[in-house]
């Protein structure tokens, strides 16, 4: 197959500048301070509807940009809006933003941009001239040129459809294709400037392998959303990109059944919003089958700053999460996540990877071709030329940038059929290259081609590359029917399937060991030739022999499982004294991350991972430190080497330790890693369990001990009794293993025989490690066995009893603190327990359950996400949500009682003026969060089954709201409705926004309070005294005269009553709003000159029981009352037919994107509370005692 770079249509419409499209709209976009953004100009043909452009053209968060270029599509027009800000007063609240944008046609249904692109400079430049001047002149200019031109496009185009009328239907087809897009030569021009199909490298390097899943799930035209922040214009060129990549050309849809013409592309949404779920909701589903000729599905890509709309799981198949610019650097780049919309992660197959590995080897050297000059004639002088060629030291830098960036979470892991496979066939084989392998990678390079060839249309070629990866599958599939029918043995075939085998799979480009390629050529086979797509056999034949593949047998859990396994014959200990024992002092630790933990890594870490770990645990306060097994790698020996050698970089009171098996070249390699340095520990294993000894081994009690001794001495002989190892000061440790499965009685022989070889003292102990590597029962036996060894062992003072316990049964804390009782001390493990299968002991935990026991573990847990941070970069597994100390999820309390309970927790403490050492108790939270750095704001999360104390705690800390009884109760009730409605729990932004919503704090959507006067009703006061005396009035009624707005209308309102708030109450009665005040609290915000007064309102409704609740804020108490009220009417439910504005609900139940990381709580000092009683409202806020009990707003 020949990998040139024109596929027959290259898909990316290249167009020219002399080729602008026709602007159909043309419109100017401004930020209105009181109303938000608004169509501040615009001129359009045949009355082009723009209702909702604005929306479209200014997806969210773009506020906080200079400027961004946005693609979208408007009632069958392509947009494009150039975005700009300018610089604001702080009168226009320091917003100044203008959006000039256009609308296109598409060509045809499926038409992208329409060629919009090209009119992207010069909007760039009108919207940055606008943002500094109001004058549209250059609008007005812009308009004008594209009516002159319009009359000649449109006599061009009447002659270019006079000529194509008589095409027959399949050359129409082809027409229509090719009319849309430019062929670009190879070697001729580059795309020009803004041309989206520029970012498709960018792209490239971003999705990585990724790039091959995503064209498949565009190829079965799913329903795509790249979710991403501001800016949007590299998002909107990637949605370009994919349905390029993803289209299917004329030549090849020649091959498809009937009915599949609306499948050729994948329609291209661009940039969308919460305004467009409306529209997506209308679309057609996709998933499934289609059989050619029905009603296609309605797939389509798009993209969204908008991230509610992911949790709208309906509305898309796939979501692609973009991580933003800044997350990481280079060395840490992650790349992007790809889910379905029932959460499940969707992973590069090898095979991906592997031609991923090959495609950017190519595209590297295009980019060095492109910075670089070389000279043909310097391969040709023999004397000059380098012993490795230019094109080789490419492969290497390129393959070295992106083992770099390699995010292996990204990557399906290798199968064990795999593995299997490939170790069967370098045995058999001889270590020769594997020929089926070695045609996968043959083919893969062939597609790929030589890119770098086309320096000036890379672009276009890798468009080509894809192209051929999709023409492949289709031909494949295609021959595969034609040969069917002409196979007379077809009708044995079950139904009408087509049956292809792991080859089949294979030519096609496909990983034949990925279950997601079988399943994506089986709907890929149903959606473009109506087939049922089967595929035979799970074995592979080899050398004769049959290596199974997927295999399908179901093992059920067995009826009568003591036939199979025997339980654990615990150690006979009556006089255990262990239990009535307790922890006083921390152990002696060592972390073996960098050992144990990093070889039960899927990637190890490289050098300078583990150059950064074991500076943090020295940081952290270890002692005691195993860095590696020298003898079994040279990376680990190298390291090793390194960490003795490099000055200053091992602390003089810290200890290396290294492992060995018991076999002297090994034990000698190991002694050599730690030449020169300070202090040293030789950790030497060996099997003392019987099933090790008899299955792995083959050796007996006798020979297990002789090896013990021997080896002993010879480390000895090799250490402290050489003269050349002076200047190391030795220690020596013992693994009997596996000790928890051992006879306890045998792993005291032996360890009695190594002590004696050994010849310890007090000053200079042994370390008897008795590791549970494989957990075999509860923790209490563990601690009967280390027991049972303390008690017997001779001379225990020149011992030091070590643990290390895995965690098979998920016991290993529990059994490293009770064999601590038992008598040991020392314990080994790793920070948040990595390790071989279900990992080692957790020595954060231990340290921190030690810690809230009022004993100090000696090590530093103070900054907790910093050490989490670095265990998740170096070992690439993330800590479980519900981690012990370290889980996001541990400080935080979904239930109701359980957020009642600690806000009654932290507010007890701050009345009782405790500092940062009192004594600590808050229910439910064994440890102040802030000791390990963490901070108070993710404690409370609140979800549907969350009660009134969660959230009035939030509210309390983000508007420094007390809120009353009964409004907790009432807004706790919109809280767990609005988070049944979105099916996941709300962030502490939401419930801010939906609190400032439900109870008018920003904006009151029926009720504006314009102007109003209170008065005494002087009607039935007497004259004046003669003397010059003021009457007194304090004791009369108070008139309420006001002008109110109500739904944009101003109505003057009158009434009367014992105080403000009562009288504003009787004027409401006049629009049929009958309110009776049943409750009033209030309080202050703030002190000093910038204080508020905070009101709180509860009515009930006249003549039933509904209550409806009010909140109103002011510098001027009696104003906030007044406010308070009429929030209390804009949420009144229930009208009375003589109501003259009938009272409809307008607020949204869509909530604007939260942002992702939620808002951080306020530690500031909380609010006075001041609540007062009903029966004292009117006197608090008449005219005499405005500032009574409110801080004297």
């Amino acid at each position: 197959m020949s990998a040139s770079t024109h596929s027959s249509v290259t898909d990316v419409d290249a167009g020219n500048s002399n080729d602008a499209p026709q602007v159909e709209a043309l419109f100017l976009i401004r930020f209105d301070k009181k109303v938000g953004y608004t169509i501040a100009w615009k001129r359009t043909t045949n009355d082009t509807n723009l209702e909702g452009v604005e929306f479209k053209s200014l997806p969210s968060g773009l506020h906080a940009l200079a400027n961004d270029l946005v693609y979208f599509t408007h009632e069958g027009y392509a947009g494009l809006s150039a975005f700009a800000r300018g610089d604001a007063s702080a009168e226009d609240r320091n917003a100044n933003f203008v959006s000039v944008g256009v609308l296109v046609r598409r060509e045809g249904r499926f038409g992208r941009l329409g060629r919009g692109w090209l009119l992207a400079g010069r909007l760039e430049k009108m919207a940055a001239a606008l943002a500094r001047d109001e004058t549209v002149a250059p609008l007005e200019e812009f308009w004008a040129d594209q009516t002159s031109n319009a009359k000649t496009k449109h006599a061009d185009s009447t002659d270019s459809n006079a000529k194509n009328k008589h095409a027959d239907s399949k050359g129409t087809i082809r027409d229509r294709a090719i009319s849309t897009v430019t062929a670009i030569p190879k070697d001729e021009e580059r795309l020009p400037e803004y041309h989206p199909a520029l970012a498709i490298l960018q792209y490239l390097d971003l999705f990585g392998p990724l790039v091959f899943r995503l064209q498949q799930a565009a190829l079965l035209r799913k329903r795509i959303l790249f979710v991403g922040s501001p800016p949007v214009r590299t998002t909107c060129e990637f949605v370009y990109n994919l349905s390029v990549l993803s289209s299917i050309s004329p030549r090849d849809a020649e091959h498809l059944a009937p009915g599949t013409e609306d499948l050729l592309r994948l329609p291209s949404l661009f940039s969308i919003g919460v305004h467009d779920i409306p529209y997506l909701e209308s679309l057609r589903n996709p998933k499934g089958g289609h059989t050619p000729g029905n009603a296609a599905a309605e797939g389509w890509v798009a993209c969204t700053t908008d991230e509610i709309i992911t949790t709208k799981q309906k509305l898309y198949d796939i979501v692609v999460e973009i991580p933003h610019a800044g997350d990481a650097n280079a060395q840490q780049r992650h790349w992007p996540k790809l889910r379905t919309s029932e959460g499940d992660t969707i992973k590069a197959s090898q095979r991906d990877a592997a031609r991923y590995k090959l495609l950017h080897r190519e595209l590297w050297k295009h980019r060095q071709q492109a910075t670089e000059t070389f000279h043909d004639d310097d391969e040709q002088n023999d004397d000059a030329a380098p012993l490795i060629s230019h094109d080789e030291i490419d492969a290497k830098r390129a393959d070295d940038d992106f083992n770099e960036a390699y995010d292996d979470t990204a990557v399906e892991p290798v199968t064990w059929s795999r593995l299997a496979y490939q170790g069967f066939m370098w045995w058999a084989s001889a270590g020769e290259r594997d020929a089926y392998t070695t045609a996968e990678k043959e083919l893969d390079r062939e597609l790929v081609g030589d890119m770098a060839a086309y320096e000036d249309s890379v672009e276009t070629a890798v468009i080509a590359y894809f192209h051929r990866q999709s023409s492949l599958l289709i031909k494949v599939l295609c021959q595969l029917i034609e040969s069917e029918h002409q196979d007379e043995e077809r009708e044995g075939e079950e139904g009408d399937a087509l049956w292809i085998d792991r080859d089949d799979l294979s030519s096609m480009g496909l990983d034949t060991w990925s279950e997601a390629d079988r399943a994506y050529v089986q709907e890929f086979g149903s959606l473009y030739f109506g087939r049922r797509v089967e595929i035979r056999g799970n074995e592979v034949d080899c050398c004769g022999l049959r290596v199974p593949m997927l295999p399908n047998a179901e093992m059920p859990m067995l009826a009568e499982p003591w036939k199979k396994y025997k339980a654990f014959k615990p150690l006979n200990l009556p006089d255990r004294t262990w239990p009535s024992k307790t922890i006083e002092k921390p152990p002696r630790w060592l972390s073996t991350d960098l050992r144990d933990g990093n070889q039960s890594l899927v990637d190890p870490m490289d050098g300078e991972q583990k150059w950064m770990y074991f500076q943090m645990l020295t940081r952290l306060g270890y002692k005691e430190i195993e860095v590696s097994f020298p003898s079994a790698s040279q990376t680990d020996f190298d390291f090793t080497q390194r960490l003795v050698k490099t000055p200053g970089i091992v602390p003089d009171d810290v200890w290396l330790q290294v492992l060995s098996p018991c076999r002297k070249e090994l034990i000698r390699r190991t002694v050599d890693s730690l030449k020169g340095a300070k202090k040293a520990i030789l950790h030497l294993y060996l099997a003392t369990s019987p099933c090790f000894q008899q299955i792995v081994f083959n050796m007996n009690d006798d020979e297990t001990i002789a090896l013990a001794v021997e080896c002993t001495k010879y480390a000895r002989s090799i250490t402290k009794d050489d003269p050349e190892q002076a200047g190391t000061q030795w220690h020596y440790e013992f693994s009997p293993e596996t000790f928890s499965d051992s006879k306890p009685e045998f792993a005291l022989e032996v360890c009695e025989a190594v002590k004696a070889a050994w010849e310890p003292t007090v000053q200079d102990p042994i370390i008897f490690n008795l590791p549970a590597t494989v957990e075999m029962a509860t923790p209490n036996v563990y601690a009967d066995q280390i027991e049972f060894f303390c008690r017997n062992i001779t001379e225990r003072e020149k011992i030091c009893v070590s643990l290390h316990p895995h965690n098979d049964r998920g016991c290993a804390v529990a059994a490293a603190e009770l064999a601590q009782m038992a008598g040991a001390d020392r314990v080994e493990g790793t920070l948040f327990g990595n390790g071989e299968r279900t990992g080692n002991v957790d020595l954060v935990t231990l340290g921190l359950n030690l810690y809230t026991q009022g004993v100090h573990p000696n090590i530093d847990f103070s900054d907790l996400k910093s050490i989490i941070d670095m265990v998740e970069t170096c070992n690439k597994i993330p800590i479980h949500p519900r981690a012990p100390y370290g889980g996001q999820l541990v400080v935080c309390a979904f239930s109701g009682s359980h957020q009642d309970a600690i806000k009654k927790g932290f507010q007890k403490r701050k009345q009782d003026g405790a500092t940062n050492e009192s004594y600590w108790q808050i229910p439910y939270l064994p440890l102040d969060p802030q000791d390990i750095g963490r901070t108070y704001e993710a404690i409370i999360r609140v979800n549907s089954q969350s009660g009134k104390g969660g959230v009035a705690w939030i509210i309390q800390r983000q508007l420094e709201l007390d809120l009353p009884r009964g409004l907790q109760i009432a807004f706790s009730k919109v809280v767990q409705k609005e988070t049944d409605n979105l099916g996941r729990e709300l962030l502490p932004t939401e419930i801010t926004k939906l609190f400032e919503e439900a109870y008018h704090l920003k904006r009151n959507p029926r009720f504006g309070l314009v102007d109003y006067d209170i008065t005494a009703d002087r009607s039935s006061t007497p004259e004046p005294p003669q003397d010059g005396k003021t009457n007194k009035t304090s004791n009369l009624r108070r008139i309420f005269k006001g002008v109110l707005e109500i739904d944009g209308q101003e109505h003057k309102i009158q009434g009367s009553g014992n105080g403000a708030i009562s009288s504003l109450a009787d004027a409401l009665k006049g629009l049929g709003i009958e309110l009776d005040v049943v409750d009033y609290n209030e309080h202050t915000i703030g002190s000093n000159k910038n204080a508020k007064a905070a009101t709180y309102i509860g009515c009930i409704v006249a003549g039933g029981n509904q209550k409806v609740w009010g909140v109103g804020i002011h510098h001027d108490v009696v104003q906030a009352s007044l406010i308070a009220l009429l929030s209390a009417a804009s949420s009144f439910l229930s009208s009375r037919p003589s109501t003259p504005i009938p009272f409809r609900p307008k607020r949204s139940n869509t909530l604007d994107i939260p942002s992702i990381e939620g808002s951080p709580l306020r530690n500031g000092e909380k609010a006075e509370q001041n609540g007062t009683q009903v029966e004292k409202l009117e006197a608090m806020v008449s005219g005499e005692q405005a500032d009574v009990k409110s801080g004297g707003v």
